[in-house]
């Protein structure tokens, strides 16, 4: 969706909220007034909710509050007519929702500026936080790395590809965002710390890392990822310990064809972060 578009669609979904909050308020005063002030209670609350609060937050306080509302209204022994219960019902999702949707497509709106090629550009090239190359830098130069693996007449030629992944980000990123943003920082700066300097280091978002060594031995790979997990552990998240799951692929002449592209490398590390970590949990319940 082009930028004018977006603006427009922003603008148009925001006056239709408006508008529709505001023929509900007039109408309920005129047909329930018994019910007026809880409809404005619950209509608030609702916009505060879909407003200020994240995203996952809000929608489990909406399902947990519609439930805790259906419950009183339709099990209990409230002298009501049906139709104000439903109304009672529905007022608080929906103004959650439909504030929601607005805050998605303002926050849109604003972040489509005059130079949005070119921070697009920087964003995909280089990571704010991280200080790290992002995932198209890191498509690019394995590209060329297997092309050349493949290619050359040395056929011992080898690559590693090790993937570190903070696991549950995602939801701590919806909770505490700066803190998110200052462990990325610091794990990015471990990495630099940590790894030889010869390795390449990136950043592919949603706190997954990738780590590319070039005809590393095994036992130096082996030692570089303990020493980078022995620092990692040092990190401390709100008086708690992030927890990350590890990945490692080595590539040559035997397996370039099937890994010829990041992402079908990126695949088969997720498959062996999910199998040690389900491997983990097993040994934990037998211990």
């Amino acid at each position: 969706m082009s930028r004018s578009h977006t603006i427009k669609f922003a603008l148009l979904s925001l006056f239709i909220t408006v508008s529709v909050f505001i023929v509900f308020i007039y109408f309920a005063g005129l047909y329930v007034p018994d019910i007026i002030v809880p409809i404005l209670i619950l209509l608030i609350m609702g916009l505060f909710v879909g407003s200020f609060l994240p995203g996952i937050l809000a929608t489990w306080l909406m399902i947990i509050l519609t439930t805790i509302g259906i419950t009183i209204l339709v099990l209990g022994q409230m002298l009501l007519p049906q139709s104000s219960k439903v109304l009672l019902i529905l007022i608080f999702p929906v103004a959650a929702g439909l504030m929601l949707l607005n805050r998605n497509l303002l926050g849109s709106f604003s972040s489509k500026n005059i130079n949005q090629k070119q921070m697009e550009s920087y964003i995909y090239h280089y990571d704010q936080v991280t200080r790290l190359q992002g995932k198209y830098n890191a498509e690019k130069i394995y590209k060329k790395i297997v092309n050349f693996i493949i290619n050359d007449v040395d056929q011992n030629l080898l690559v590693h590809a090790t993937a570190i992944h903070w696991s549950h980000s995602d939801q701590f990123r919806q909770f505490h965002p700066d803190e998110y943003n200052k462990t990325l920082h610091e794990v990015s700066q471990v990495l630099k710390d940590k790894r030889l300097p010869e390795e390449s280091l990136y950043y592919l978002g949603d706190g997954s890392f990738l780590v590319i060594s070039y005809e590393t031995s095994n036992d130096k790979l082996l030692l570089r990822n303990q020493l980078t997990k022995d620092s990692l552990n040092d990190i401390s998240l709100l008086q708690t310990k992030p927890q990350f799951k590890w990945g490692s692929l080595k590539v040559n002449r035997d397996n370039a064809d099937k890994f010829s592209t990041l992402d079908e490398v990126i695949k088969h590390l997720e498959r062996m972060m999910e199998t040690d970590l389900v491997v983990e949990y097993l040994k934990e319940v037998t211990d």
